[in-house]
């Protein structure tokens, strides 16, 4: 079976801070306090960020056409949630690499079909020849939290950063 896992990124820029009146020490100490602070902003950010994904994917908002029975025995309707067993959920995997200039989270769901619930698509229900085909709808979760949409609010990410930015800084600056 193909691998439809989904996957995309997300960018954390550190602040910009005017340096060119300040001493050398003050400028490393600055950049010291923004590579810190930057590390810090995306722990919270990925905090906050997993919390809202979460939310998404519970959220009663999703489109389905008709009726399906879930494997833990419920009937589910339309509008509903996207949680069957709760597998998607729990493979989100958000991962982050710090660059110079940046620091990338990459959001992942490490289920088969997590792209196929995501971007929707047409099945053979169990690879089944003799059954018709079934349209599943799209249910964009991880785009409708990063930009907004589909009942979602767009995760706002300046509040988590600000915090690590903050913390660091007043710490190290009073």
């Amino acid at each position: 079976m193909a691998n439809f896992a989904f996957s995309t990124k997300l960018e954390i820029l550190p602040p910009k801070i005017d340096m060119k009146d300040n001493t050398a020490k003050m400028k490393k100490a600055m950049n010291s306090a923004i590579v810190e602070g930057t590390i810090k902003a995306s722990a919270y950010v990925q905090r906050d960020l997993r919390v809202a994904l979460d939310k998404a994917v519970s959220s009663d908002t999703w489109a389905w056409p008709g009726t399906t029975i879930r494997g833990n025995g419920s009937t589910a309707g339309t509008a509903r949630n996207i949680i069957d067993s709760g597998r998607l959920k729990k493979s989100l995997v958000i991962s982050e690499k710090h660059l110079k200039t940046k620091t990338v989270l990459q959001i992942k769901y490490n289920t088969p079909y997590a792209a196929l619930v995501h971007y929707g698509g047409v099945v053979l229900p169990y690879g089944n020849k003799n059954a018709n085909t079934v349209i599943v709808p799209a249910r964009p979760w991880v785009q409708s939290t990063l930009t907004g949409g589909n009942g979602m609010q767009k995760f706002d990410m300046s509040g988590p950063m600000n915090a690590g930015f903050n913390e660091v800084w007043t710490r190290r600056f009073g």
